[in-house]
């Protein structure tokens, strides 16, 4: 199906094959810019598929804001903004742009929420991004989102001081937003199955709360140097394993070059 350059009014489950999902989750903008010096030819096509990329992305982040948003209206028993999430992409946006008002207008009972299931099991439906909003939640606790498409987490996510367990297995994370070490309360980190290359210097500063890690089955090549001397632990790892469990501080922790070795 042909996308108008001036309605953009197709609907979203019949998005062109070359912007679904599957083909946006492997598409590096800067790779295409790059094969644009190739050739005015390509440059003019790259133009183009970028172009139809970003409004995709642009769409997929508008419904996954209401989706969470339904769901946060269901946890404070609030009706919520009426839009099928499957229809037109101008009414998608439209919606979605409504959202922060939304929220504001909600606000004295949204900051009584303490925790939320963001999880596929949950939602019936796959997400891949946390809308901004989430992070401005002074009391959440916990959050849940197992086994869905998330890939970032939103810059100012450090913002959730009160949160103590995050657990976000079999997501596509592959970084964490440099404020996710301002998370001071959290002490239950679980990343398993998501394919994270790296970690932000500031993960440092979570060590002496954090009681347990699960950042397993990764992509992980270097972990930050900065080790907490009060944080006794038990490490286990493999080539693409990390395991961290809390133990008491009578156990002597491993040398730091075995541990900065990835050795067991």
């Amino acid at each position: 199906m042909a996308i108008s350059p001036i309605t953009e009014s197709f609907p979203f489950k019949n998005l062109p094959r070359e912007i679904q999902r599957e083909i946006l989750e492997h598409c590096d903008i800067r790779d295409l810019f790059s094969l644009s010096k190739v050739s005015k030819y390509c440059k003019a096509l790259t133009e183009h598929k970028v172009e139809k990329v970003k409004r995709a992305q642009n769409l997929q982040k508008s419904r996954d804001t209401l989706i969470v948003g339904k769901e946060l209206a269901a946890i404070i028993n609030q009706p919520f903004l009426q839009c099928d999430i499957y229809g037109a992409s101008d009414e998608i946006l439209h919606s979605a742009s409504q959202f922060d008002q939304w929220f504001k207008d909600h606000l004295s009972q949204l900051n009584a929420i303490t925790e939320i299931d963001l999880s596929f099991f949950n939602l019936g439906i796959e997400i891949t991004s946390i809308p901004d909003q989430i992070c401005q939640l002074p009391n959440l606790k916990k959050i849940l989102s197992l086994y869905n498409k998330i890939r970032s987490l939103p810059d100012s996510f450090g913002n959730l001081t009160s949160l103590k367990s995050l657990v976000l297995p079999g997501n596509d994370l592959r970084i964490l937003p440099d404020s996710f070490g301002n998370l001071s309360s959290l002490k239950i980190l679980n990343l398993e199955g998501n394919p994270l290359q790296s970690v932000p210097d500031s993960f440092s500063n979570l060590l002496s709360t954090l009681r347990e890690i699960d950042i397993s089955k990764n992509q992980l090549e270097l972990f930050p140097r900065k080790i907490h001397d009060d944080f006794h632990t038990a490490y286990f790892m493999t080539n693409d394993e990390v395991h961290l469990r809390r133990k008491p501080t009578s156990i002597i922790m491993a040398t730091l070059a075995t541990l900065l070795g990835f050795r067991k």
